[in-house]
Protein backbone atom coordinates (compact mmCIF):
# COMPACT_ATOMS: atom_id res chain seq x y z
CA UNK A 1 0.00 0.00 0.00
CA UNK A 2 2.53 2.38 1.00
CA UNK A 3 4.17 1.73 -2.55
CA UNK A 4 1.21 2.52 -4.56
CA UNK A 5 0.53 5.22 -2.25
CA UNK A 6 4.48 7.23 -2.95
CA UNK A 7 3.43 5.91 -6.80
CA UNK A 8 0.18 8.15 -6.99
CA UNK A 9 1.30 10.88 -5.20
CA UNK A 10 4.32 10.80 -7.45
CA UNK A 11 2.10 10.56 -10.61
CA UNK A 12 -0.09 13.80 -9.21
CA UNK A 13 3.27 15.90 -8.68
CA UNK A 14 4.31 14.91 -12.06
CA UNK A 15 0.71 16.20 -12.99
CA UNK A 16 0.80 19.14 -11.05
CA UNK A 17 4.56 20.21 -12.65
CA UNK A 18 3.18 19.97 -15.94
CA UNK A 19 0.64 21.40 -15.92
CA UNK A 20 2.02 24.62 -14.44
CA UNK A 21 4.90 24.27 -17.38
CA UNK A 22 2.20 24.53 -20.06
CA UNK A 23 0.32 26.84 -18.33
CA UNK A 24 3.75 29.22 -17.97
CA UNK A 25 4.25 28.18 -21.45
CA UNK A 26 0.65 29.35 -22.94
CA UNK A 27 0.85 32.74 -21.16
CA UNK A 28 4.30 33.01 -22.79
CA UNK A 29 2.92 32.42 -26.31
CA UNK A 30 -0.11 34.58 -25.26
CA UNK A 31 1.98 37.55 -24.07
CA UNK A 32 4.01 37.45 -27.27
CA UNK A 33 1.32 36.16 -29.98
CA UNK A 34 3.01 32.82 -30.89
CA UNK A 35 0.90 30.23 -30.25
CA UNK A 36 1.67 26.34 -30.59
CA UNK A 37 0.46 23.40 -31.51
CA UNK A 38 1.85 21.28 -28.11
CA UNK A 39 0.55 23.41 -26.09
CA UNK A 40 -3.04 22.37 -27.81
CA UNK A 41 -2.20 18.68 -27.58
CA UNK A 42 -0.08 17.50 -24.75
CA UNK A 43 0.34 14.78 -21.93
CA UNK A 44 0.07 16.05 -18.46
CA UNK A 45 2.19 13.51 -16.67
CA UNK A 46 2.00 10.00 -17.80
CA UNK A 47 -1.35 8.86 -17.87
CA UNK A 48 -3.24 8.64 -20.95
CA UNK A 49 -6.77 10.25 -19.78
CA UNK A 50 -4.73 13.62 -18.94
CA UNK A 51 -3.78 13.97 -22.46
CA UNK A 52 -5.74 17.29 -23.70
CA UNK A 53 -7.76 17.17 -26.89
CA UNK A 54 -6.73 19.52 -29.78
CA UNK A 55 -10.76 20.57 -29.78
CA UNK A 56 -10.37 21.67 -25.83
CA UNK A 57 -6.76 23.89 -26.00
CA UNK A 58 -5.34 25.97 -23.05
CA UNK A 59 -7.21 28.85 -23.89
CA UNK A 60 -5.40 32.29 -24.06
CA UNK A 61 -6.48 35.00 -21.34
CA UNK A 62 -8.70 38.02 -22.45
CA UNK A 63 -6.09 40.59 -24.65
CA UNK A 64 -7.35 43.76 -22.21
CA UNK A 65 -7.30 41.64 -18.97
CA UNK A 66 -4.05 43.32 -17.58
CA UNK A 67 -4.60 46.22 -19.64
CA UNK A 68 -8.40 47.49 -18.30
CA UNK A 69 -6.42 47.26 -14.42
CA UNK A 70 -3.07 49.58 -16.18
CA UNK A 71 -4.95 51.80 -18.12
CA UNK A 72 -4.56 54.99 -16.27
CA UNK A 73 -6.76 58.07 -16.59
CA UNK A 74 -4.01 59.47 -18.65
CA UNK A 75 -3.94 56.85 -21.16
CA UNK A 76 -7.81 56.77 -21.45
CA UNK A 77 -7.81 60.33 -22.05
CA UNK A 78 -5.64 59.99 -25.04
CA UNK A 79 -7.85 57.04 -26.20
CA UNK A 80 -10.52 58.93 -25.94
CA UNK A 81 -8.87 61.60 -27.59
CA UNK A 82 -8.18 58.97 -30.48
CA UNK A 83 -12.03 58.48 -30.91
CA UNK A 84 -12.79 62.01 -30.77
CA UNK A 85 -10.50 63.63 -32.68
CA UNK A 86 -11.95 62.05 -35.68
CA UNK A 87 -14.86 64.59 -35.47
CA UNK A 88 -12.21 67.64 -36.52
CA UNK A 89 -13.37 66.45 -40.06
CA UNK A 90 -17.14 68.22 -38.75
CA UNK A 91 -15.20 71.66 -38.55
CA UNK A 92 -14.39 71.38 -42.16
CA UNK A 93 -10.47 70.45 -41.36
CA UNK A 94 -10.03 68.25 -44.96
CA UNK A 95 -9.15 64.58 -44.05
CA UNK A 96 -9.43 65.62 -40.64
CA UNK A 97 -11.08 61.95 -39.53
CA UNK A 98 -7.94 60.65 -40.20
CA UNK A 99 -5.29 62.85 -39.16
CA UNK A 100 -6.45 63.45 -35.61
CA UNK A 101 -6.68 59.44 -35.06
CA UNK A 102 -2.84 59.49 -36.38
CA UNK A 103 -1.39 62.35 -35.15
CA UNK A 104 -2.62 60.31 -31.23
CA UNK A 105 -1.11 57.11 -33.02
CA UNK A 106 1.99 58.62 -33.35
CA UNK A 107 2.64 60.39 -30.76
CA UNK A 108 1.21 57.51 -28.09
CA UNK A 109 0.40 55.30 -29.75
CA UNK A 110 4.06 52.99 -28.95
CA UNK A 111 4.19 54.33 -25.65
CA UNK A 112 0.74 53.08 -24.58
CA UNK A 113 -0.62 49.81 -26.37
CA UNK A 114 -4.10 50.55 -24.62
CA UNK A 115 -4.11 54.29 -26.43
CA UNK A 116 -2.60 52.22 -29.39
CA UNK A 117 -5.26 49.73 -30.05
CA UNK A 118 -8.06 52.59 -29.79
CA UNK A 119 -6.00 54.63 -32.20
CA UNK A 120 -5.65 51.72 -34.81
CA UNK A 121 -9.14 51.34 -34.33
CA UNK A 122 -10.53 54.39 -35.26
CA UNK A 123 -7.60 54.55 -38.18
CA UNK A 124 -9.13 51.63 -39.52
CA UNK A 125 -12.77 52.81 -39.60
CA UNK A 126 -11.91 56.22 -41.16
CA UNK A 127 -9.98 54.95 -43.55
CA UNK A 128 -12.84 52.43 -44.50
CA UNK A 129 -15.25 55.42 -44.64
CA UNK A 130 -12.89 57.53 -46.80
CA UNK A 131 -12.28 54.49 -49.22
CA UNK A 132 -16.47 54.45 -49.20
CA UNK A 133 -16.92 57.53 -49.76
CA UNK A 134 -14.70 57.63 -52.58
CA UNK A 135 -16.17 55.50 -54.29
CA UNK A 136 -19.47 56.52 -53.32
CA UNK A 137 -18.44 59.88 -55.40
CA UNK A 138 -16.64 57.57 -58.14
CA UNK A 139 -20.47 56.33 -58.86
CA UNK A 140 -22.00 59.52 -58.14
CA UNK A 141 -20.14 61.19 -61.40
CA UNK A 142 -20.70 58.06 -62.90
CA UNK A 143 -24.29 58.26 -62.67
CA UNK A 144 -24.48 62.07 -63.80
CA UNK A 145 -22.62 61.90 -66.90
CA UNK A 146 -25.25 58.68 -67.71
CA UNK A 147 -28.01 61.10 -67.12
CA UNK A 148 -26.62 64.44 -68.53
CA UNK A 149 -25.29 62.99 -72.01
CA UNK A 150 -28.20 61.39 -73.38
CA UNK A 151 -30.25 64.60 -71.89
CA UNK A 152 -27.83 66.48 -74.22
CA UNK A 153 -28.29 64.53 -77.26
CA UNK A 154 -32.14 62.69 -77.28
CA UNK A 155 -35.34 64.62 -76.49
CA UNK A 156 -36.91 61.82 -76.05
CA UNK A 157 -36.31 61.64 -72.11
CA UNK A 158 -36.67 64.88 -71.36
CA UNK A 159 -39.65 64.50 -68.73
CA UNK A 160 -38.32 61.43 -67.07
CA UNK A 161 -34.55 61.89 -67.04
CA UNK A 162 -34.61 65.00 -64.49
CA UNK A 163 -36.64 63.10 -62.32
CA UNK A 164 -34.59 60.12 -62.00
CA UNK A 165 -31.51 62.16 -61.96
CA UNK A 166 -33.27 64.24 -58.84
CA UNK A 167 -34.24 61.17 -57.49
CA UNK A 168 -30.76 59.60 -57.74
CA UNK A 169 -29.12 62.53 -55.97
CA UNK A 170 -31.62 62.19 -53.01
CA UNK A 171 -30.69 58.58 -52.47
CA UNK A 172 -26.87 59.39 -51.96
CA UNK A 173 -27.45 62.54 -50.09
CA UNK A 174 -29.82 59.95 -47.39
CA UNK A 175 -26.84 57.55 -47.58
CA UNK A 176 -24.38 59.79 -46.36
CA UNK A 177 -26.65 61.17 -43.69
CA UNK A 178 -26.91 57.88 -42.38
CA UNK A 179 -23.35 57.23 -42.73
CA UNK A 180 -22.46 60.49 -40.90
CA UNK A 181 -25.16 59.83 -38.32
CA UNK A 182 -23.89 56.07 -37.77
CA UNK A 183 -20.36 57.33 -37.60
CA UNK A 184 -20.96 59.68 -34.74
CA UNK A 185 -22.84 57.02 -32.61
CA UNK A 186 -19.84 54.67 -32.93
CA UNK A 187 -17.51 57.58 -32.10
CA UNK A 188 -19.34 58.55 -29.01
CA UNK A 189 -19.59 54.65 -28.27
CA UNK A 190 -16.13 54.10 -29.07
CA UNK A 191 -15.12 57.07 -26.65
CA UNK A 192 -17.27 56.26 -23.62
CA UNK A 193 -15.52 52.38 -23.85
CA UNK A 194 -12.07 54.42 -23.80
CA UNK A 195 -13.30 56.36 -20.93
CA UNK A 196 -14.33 52.85 -19.14
CA UNK A 197 -10.70 51.51 -19.82
CA UNK A 198 -12.42 48.35 -22.25
CA UNK A 199 -11.65 47.74 -26.28
CA UNK A 200 -13.64 48.51 -29.28
CA UNK A 201 -14.64 47.78 -32.54
CA UNK A 202 -15.46 49.49 -35.25
CA UNK A 203 -18.71 47.66 -37.61
CA UNK A 204 -17.49 47.14 -40.81
CA UNK A 205 -14.35 48.36 -40.38
CA UNK A 206 -11.49 47.11 -42.34
CA UNK A 207 -8.33 46.02 -39.99
CA UNK A 208 -5.79 48.23 -42.45
CA UNK A 209 -3.57 48.80 -39.18
CA UNK A 210 -2.89 45.82 -36.75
Amino acid sequence: HRGSRRTAEKSVSLNQQSLRAVTRRRNRRCATGITSAHDQHVEIGHAPRFVASRSRPFPCPPKYTAMQVQAGAQERNWAMAAHLSALVAIAGMPFGHILGPLVIYLIKGHESEFVGEHARASLNYQITISILVILAVIVGVAATLGFLIPMTTTSTSETTAPISFAVLWISFAAAALIVLLASIVFIVLGTIAASEGRPYTYPFAIRFLR
